[in-house]
């Protein structure tokens, strides 16, 4: 069992009371638990950083992106009570004092509890629980047996260290009953219980409303993951097909260049072929005249008068 406690304990801590980005676990001065407009909850310190030199937050989970306030974004209170039970010591008052009695400095003798309030109440407090409507209801133990052993589950008012009992709608705050005797006459207040339940029941409707809403999201984001690999499969299949034309398109390039080559080839031969027979012409007959012109100066440098006649008739 104690190994499962310890489990369960774990995952409390790592579920609830730690900062999902950070990993620290959220506390009452830098890394205060800050709920954004999601729902989602991190640190007030990881805010600062992902808001560095600009008024946005983006979610790191869900993505939506979120102005800072000018306050801020509102407490976890729900986080920041956990970790205050969490923390909690057992203390053991040698004797019980009444929770609910309007002086701070006078406190009965506890002669009995409150089961919904969770508080040790005077005689006099539990005749006052009866004349108010929002208390008349509540179940009262007029025995204190055990009493010290109980563990609170409730917040206590930080001005008079007593349960809290009351919502005012008015300040849209939870104060107990000497706040509501001193501070809240006049204002539209609730039995806590009440106004638990009202918003559980508020809670509740809105999350079945989202539950509602997941199913066609859900189903849109598979039409849509669908239609990517439709996509994608038709993008590969064209990938192939453009691939062949033009592998295709290579090879007959490839061709028609080896044929236009050889074509060129064969035409350069045949014009190198007459241009090589009109050089050779051009030579022959320029050998031929070269010879004459020799011949016929060494006629007329060498030849006798009769020679020059006889022989310039062959020239």
């Amino acid at each position: 069992m104690a190994t499962g406690d310890s489990s369960g304990e774990n995952s409390f801590v790592e579920t609830i009371l730690t900062c999902r980005i950070c990993r620290y676990l959220f506390d009452d001065k830098d890394r205060l638990p800050k709920i954004l407009g999601c729902m989602h909850t991190i640190c007030d310190n990881c805010i600062r950083e992902l808001a560095k030199n600009t008024p946005y937050v983006q979610c790191p989970f869900c993505k939506n992106t979120w102005k800072v306030p000018a306050n801020g974004f509102p407490e976890n209170t729900m986080v920041l009570s956990k970790m205050i039970k969490s923390d909690k010591a057992s203390i053991q008052p040698t004797v019980v004092k009444c929770d609910s009695c309007l002086s701070d400095n006078i406190r009965n003798d506890a002669e009995g509890f409150c089961n919904d309030c969770e508080m040790p109440v005077c005689s006099t407090c539990i005749a006052n629980h009866k004349l108010l409507a929002m208390t008349r209801d509540h179940d009262i133990q007029k025995s204190v047996p055990n009493l010290m052993r109980r563990k609170s589950s409730k917040s206590r008012c930080r001005r008079h260290n007593t349960i809290l009992t009351v919502f005012c709608s008015t300040c849209q705050t939870t104060i107990c009953n000497t706040c509501f005797i001193t501070g809240h006459n006049g204002h539209k207040c609730t039995d806590l219980h009440k106004a638990v339940d009202e918003k559980k029941a508020l809670l509740v409707t809105l999350a079945e409303d989202c539950k509602s809403k997941l199913q066609p999201i859900h189903d849109l984001v598979s039409a849509i993951e669908h239609v990517t690999e439709t996509f994608n499969d038709i993008r590969g299949k064209q990938e192939r097909h453009i691939d062949e034309v033009f592998n295709i398109l290579e090879t007959q390039l490839a061709e028609q260049r080896t044929k236009a080559k050889q074509e060129l080839l064969e035409i350069c031969e045949r014009k190198n072929k007459i241009l090589k027979e009109q050089k050779d012409e051009v030579n022959r007959i320029c050998e031929e005249y070269q010879s004459a012109s020799e011949f016929a100066e060494q006629l007329c440098q060498l030849s006798e008068p009769e020679q020059l006649l006889e022989l310039q008739q062959q020239v």
